[in-house]
């Protein structure tokens, strides 16, 4: 399904974030690193990031925002 969207509005997948609900968790959960080992073995130059918990509660809103 991803493959078929990416596909279809020419688009790049570059990485994988998430953010975890506790304030000191700072690693990919088990299926963060599943998603994240997939897409580098489908785009080696992509990334994972892990978004603190402290910076989202800080900026609630940087989820909405949207890159081109």
């Amino acid at each position: 399904m991803v493959e078929h969207t990416k596909q279809q509005k020419g688009l790049r997948i570059v990485g994988y974030y998430q953010c975890n609900e506790r304030l000191d968790d700072r690693d990919l959960s088990g299926a963060g690193k599943k998603f994240a080992d997939r897409i580098e073995q489908l785009y080696p130059d992509s990334v994972a990031l892990v978004v603190s918990a402290q910076t989202h509660r800080q900026y609630p809103g940087v989820h909405k925002l949207r890159y081109a």
